[in-house]
């Protein structure tokens, strides 16, 4: 293997350079992110304003011997085997790994580019940190567990959170006892519901919701689900045969590889699927290994021990 181009500086593109780092220390890896610094993806949601967990790319990148791209994927092109920037040259590549996870689906939502507005998969956690020390009400639209985690998350640290949702069918005979929950911390939720506008001018001061309310709020943050981020190829892409496509030397791995995602809810087991996968798949690039994949998958115990557990949880906001 002389060069190896990755897509994406999450778990599954980061584990898969170590991976291969561990058995080849010569070939060339290029590694290609539109950001500088990676957070775990469960801190997003369990200390949505931790800094201290980042990872440095463009440090280490260096530290173990691969060539960053910090720029933004315009489109790829398959056929020239090109890959375009928004602001940078664009570069050529002989195998692509694409390791770009997910991305939230958008919902019509007005006022989107107000400062305070996330989907959950552009919580920036450095803007977060600042916007956290002057904001005390937040709005959280949740459609899965992840929402309902990072509410609990915001509400540990003191803050006025109010859940928005169109219903709470993904918790299953948990709904009850779930709604109890909630009313014990003190958290009002709003179902048969919908974010309309984020209102404000450059910052967000209220949430308006249907059927008509509005809230004060300097926070919204949307848990809309999500969907694989790979909206940036010149033709239609499909994944078989574990990492493969119907490009040759174009691979699909981690998140971005799940077929089903859109009716995922829970996301358990997501970072071990990733991290397997990349450990499977340097196997079969260093050594040709026949690639076997056994995706985790979550079952109904699973998903009776996480709500469970969750339901346990002291009470530690400060009244």
């Amino acid at each position: 293997m002389d060069e190896l181009t990755i897509i994406g500086a999450g778990i599954s593109g980061l584990t898969l350079i170590e991976k291969i780092r561990a058995k080849d220390k010569d070939c060339k890896l290029i590694l290609i992110d539109k950001e500088q610094y990676h957070f775990p993806n469960y801190k997003r949601i369990s200390q949505p304003a931790d800094i201290n967990s980042k990872i440095d790319i463009s440090i280490w990148s260096k530290e173990v011997n691969v060539e960053f791209i910090k720029a933004k994927v315009d489109k790829i092109n398959l056929g020239r085997k090109k890959v375009y920037f928004k602001q940078a040259e664009p570069i050529n590549f002989s195998r692509l790994i694409i390791a770009t996870g997910l991305s939230s689906r958008k919902l019509p939502i007005k006022g989107e580019h107000r400062e305070g507005f996330f989907y959950l998969s552009q919580i920036n956690p450095f803007a977060l940190k600042d916007l956290l020390k002057v904001s005390q009400e937040a709005i959280v639209y949740v459609s899965t567990f992840l929402g309902l985690g990072l509410t609990l998350s915001l509400r540990s640290l003191g803050k006025e959170v109010k859940i928005i949702a169109p219903n709470f069918d993904f918790l299953g005979s948990y709904q009850g006892k779930v709604c109890g929950f909630l009313e014990e911390k003190d958290i009002p939720f709003y179902l048969n519901s919908s974010v309309e506008e984020a209102v404000g001018e450059a910052r967000i001061k209220a949430v308006k919701i249907s059927p008509l309310k509005v809230f004060s709020a300097q926070l919204l943050f949307v848990d809309s689900g999500f969907e694989s981020n790979r909206n940036f190829f010149d033709e239609e892409i499909a994944g078989h045969d574990v990492f493969f496509t119907n490009f040759k030397d174009v691979y699909l791995l981690g998140d971005v590889n799940e077929k089903d995602i859109g009716n995922e809810a829970f996301f358990a087991y997501n970072q071990d699927n990733s991290q397997e996968q990349a450990k499977v798949f340097a196997d079969y690039l260093l050594e040709g290994k026949n690639p076997v994949f056994k995706k985790r998958l979550f079952d109904l115990d699973d998903k009776s021990r996480l709500l469970s557990g969750m339901l346990q949880e002291k009470e530690t906001t400060a009244r």
